[in-house]
């Protein structure tokens, strides 16, 4: 089966949509108005929930997009503005995905082969102050429910989607920082080497978002080798996406280290989202492991014959 994506005038659309949209300031519940927050896979293709995370992690809105698309998905139901809340979103190296859950702040989805379970709070706290001992909840795996959904694909392309529009932010800055910063009388994208380190940064965007719009397009069109695209577009991610982030902080000096200039936020969510599943290390294994594991299964058909 031959996949390709070419982002169509819809894609080109949505993208300005949603851009416009979290541009306006109403963060998530933009996304709500709009009708984007639900399950993936009817009316809201992976292609589509992936340009909306995307956008909304290029935006930088603190609200867990991804684990709330598949939360939706999990549960069947959309997402309504005001049930929108803002929730930590950290990824465990287990896997996990924190959202919403009835109400709730947070919730952690498993995604894992043939189903997924849901863990609920015992005794959440406030989101008000999320640095806080309040801002954590309890999780109780004697409340886990598991649902014969396989998230996977879906939850793997959306936080690589997350780590691109992170990532796709920060070296937008570094570029702007090196077109209009002088030292020494002259302006610091005219050193090679800069020049250099910020195209290849893009090159790695570019690596990532491939990866990503083939495995949403997988996934909608029930490709067999879904699965393994979504995990190679994580995999990508989480390997290119920090060393973009890095960069680019670097490239604004010791400014972009200070908490004024703000790159760092995106930074921490790159990291934690590319720790889902244990890392890029653990999913690139995982890769291998499948494809030699294909490739002797192979072997021994040709053994046979």
């Amino acid at each position: 089966m031959t996949i390709g994506f070419h982002e169509d005038e819809f894609d080109t659309m949505l993208t300005d949509s949603v851009r416009r949209a979290l541009d306006a300031g109403a963060g998530a519940a933009a996304l709500g108005d709009l009708g984007l927050i639900g399950p993936v896979g009817g009316d809201l293709t992976l292609v589509s929930a992936a340009i909306v995370a995307r956008e909304a992690a290029r935006a930088g809105i603190g609200f867990p997009v991804a684990a709330t698309l598949c939360h939706a998905t999990l549960t069947g139901q959309a997402g309504k503005p005001e049930t929108l809340r803002a929730v930590l979103a950290i990824q465990d190296e287990g896997g996990g995905i924190h959202a919403p859950l009835n109400g709730d702040p947070v919730a952690v989805l498993l995604p894992e082969e043939g189903a997924t379970s849901l863990l609920g709070p015992v005794s959440p706290g406030p989101t008000s102050d999320p640095l806080g001992d309040g801002g954590w909840a309890q999780l109780d795996p004697a409340t886990a429910e598991t649902r014969q959904i396989d998230l996977r694909c879906i939850a793997w392309t959306l936080t690589a989607a997350e780590i691109l529009g992170a990532a796709e932010a920060l070296l937008d800055a570094a570029v702007v920082h090196l077109s209009e910063r002088q030292q020494f009388g002259r302006k610091l994208g005219s050193y090679q080497a800069l020049r250099h380190r910020a195209a290849d940064d893009w090159v790695r965007l570019q690596d990532i978002r491939t990866a990503v719009d083939l495995a949403a397009v997988a996934h909608d069109q029930d490709a067999p080798e879904a699965i393994d695209l979504a995990r190679i577009a994580l995999a990508v991610a989480a390997d290119h996406g920090p060393i973009v982030a890095e960069n680019a902080i670097h490239a604004h000096g010791a400014m972009g280290f200070t908490w004024d200039m703000g790159l760092h936020h995106r930074l921490i969510s790159i990291r934690q989202r590319a720790a889902t599943g244990g890392g890029a290390a653990r999913q690139f294994a995982a890769i291998g492991a499948a494809r030699l594991a294909c490739r002797k299964k192979e072997t021994a058909g040709h053994g046979r014959a």
